[in-house]
């Protein structure tokens, strides 16, 4: 699945990089296990496709699409669904489905008091849609408040950050005798800027054994994300799993494109 340029079917105006104006440098506008800290701008939308797939026992793949919008220079809404999701577990026949549909806002503090460090605000509200067996959904409604947080480096002359974010998975349950488990997210990482590739390494940890459940997974994720023309946007990561009930390995994708409604020139 391919997010298509809709910017140009409509006439609007491709954004370029405004890094003396803001104040920082964006890096990367997308991780593969860790919500970046990166506000979309004022008007400002962006469009993702990011596949990925998970080997274990078989494989499972999702196709999700998502779309981001600045409501200002520090909050946006984000909307998210996964229109096809397959899973084909060993001796067993293939499973398609749709899978959950989010929808996500978050606020950025960037440069916080003068500083090279940039805090974000996020809640999360995801809606179970589709069949579990496909995989694309847990067949839960999920709230998740997170905070993620960034700071900028200059290595050798090359911009880098280490980033993180913890989140807070809330799943309200109608049996008060078995409530289901809530799920704790940790995750931290690098990116090293190098010409237009941006080289990143991510560590996720998500457990809900603190609330009496069962679940724990760790996961190491290099990857590649690269700028291309026209501010389109495309990465490939690795997620392993190194722990837990984590699969043993998988792969990410994302292609995005981002465009302005219009000048405001």
């Amino acid at each position: 699945m391919v997010a298509v340029p809709l910017g140009a079917l409509w006439g609007c105006a491709p954004i370029a990089a405004q890094e003396e104006d803001r104040g920082y440098v964006q890096l990367a506008n997308e991780y593969f296990l860790t919500t970046s800290v990166y506000p979309q701008e004022r008007g400002e939308i962006q469009l993702t496709t990011s596949p990925r797939i998970d080997f274990e026992d078989g494989h499972r793949s999702a196709f999700p699409v998502a779309v981001e919008f600045g409501l200002t220079d520090r909050w946006q809404v984000e909307a998210e669904w996964i229109p096809l999701a397959v899973a084909r577990p060993d001796g067993s026949p293939s499973r398609t489905g749709v899978g959950d549909i989010e929808f996500e806002t978050q606020y950025s503090l960037m440069n916080v008091g003068g500083s090279s460090t940039h805090v974000a605000l996020g809640l999360g509200v995801t809606l179970p849609a589709g069949p579990e067996e496909a995989g694309g959904t847990e067949g839960e409604t999920e709230f998740e408040p997170s905070i993620s947080v960034g700071h900028d480096l200059q290595i050798g002359g090359r911009r880098s950050q280490l980033f993180g974010q913890v989140a807070m998975g809330f799943v309200p349950s109608e049996d008060v005798a078995d409530p289901e488990a809530h799920e704790l997210v940790v995750g931290v990482g690098y990116v090293l800027a190098a010409g237009d590739a941006r080289w990143t390494a991510e560590l996720n940890w998500a457990t809900n054994e603190w609330d009496g459940g069962d679940e724990t997974a760790l996961y190491f994720a290099p990857g590649l994300v690269w700028d291309l023309p026209n501010t389109w946007e495309f990465g490939i990561g690795l997620p392993i799993g190194v722990g837990g009930e984590a699969a043993s390995f998988g792969m990410s994708l994302f292609l995005l494109y981002e465009f302005e409604l219009g000048d405001d020139d």
